[in-house]
């Protein structure tokens, strides 16, 4: 009887021993899962932000390219000489600076409409328009030709100044062109009148703003009508 009791004891210890060494097997084999799991994990974050890194600075890369590619465009299109100069049927806007100005075109239009472009330097253009229209208020009427260019009006508002100096309702104005992708700023100015209305506007790249806005207004405020 006692031998049965001992036998019992010792097949007992050796059952508790073999569960105790299976589990601490299978506990670390767990813990050797994790940790490959883990470290798993890590590689895919950090080839994750490695892959967002290069995504991003190959975006930054082709949208320069483009900058560079519009801005050599602009460039590339400086006339040399000034083109002759059209006579009008009715007034036309004049600013004494323009003199010294390279002229791109001067036309009348087959709509009626006319004016001319000039080429201030090489970062800033300037033109002036005239097109036939029924009066209406000069705020609406700018809206509408700001729309109709599908450009977005940032700023407008009514010139006391311009207006005694010319006689007709005239307003400033800012707005701006998505030119395939690049930022043009137009500022200038919308002249209201009984037949139609006249615009003279700068048009300079977003990025020349700077440079060009404050010269701009100065030269607007010089502004006249001229036969």
């Amino acid at each position: 009887m006692k031998k049965k009791i001992i036998a019992a004891i010792l097949i007992g210890t050796m059952l508790v021993t073999a569960a105790g060494c299976s589990n601490k097997e299978t506990s670390d084999a767990d813990k050797k899962a994790a940790e490959e799991n883990d470290e798993g994990e890590a590689v895919d974050t950090e080839e994750s932000e490695v892959s967002e890194e290069v995504a991003a600075e190959q975006a930054m890369g082709e949208a320069q390219t483009q900058a560079d590619e519009i801005d050599a465009m602009h460039q590339n299109e400086l006339a040399t000489e000034s083109v002759e100069q059209t006579t009008f049927a009715q007034s036309r806007l004049y600013l004494a600076e323009s003199d010294n100005w390279i002229r791109t075109s001067s036309e009348n239009r087959e709509d009626g409409s006319f004016g001319e472009s000039y080429q201030a330097n090489e970062r800033l253009d300037y033109s002036w328009d005239y097109t036939q229209a029924e009066k209406t208020d000069a705020q609406a009427g700018l809206d509408a030709y700001v729309t109709g260019k599908a450009w977005t009006l940032s700023e407008s508002a009514y010139s006391e100044a311009i207006t005694a100096a010319l006689g007709c309702e005239t307003y400033y104005y800012t707005a701006y062109e998505d030119d395939n992708g690049y930022s043009m700023l137009h500022r200038g100015l919308y002249i209201n009148t009984e037949t139609g209305y006249y615009t003279a506007e700068f048009i300079m790249m977003e990025g020349d703003m700077g440079d060009y806005y404050e010269m701009a207004d100065q030269y607007l405020a010089q502004i006249s009508f001229v036969d």
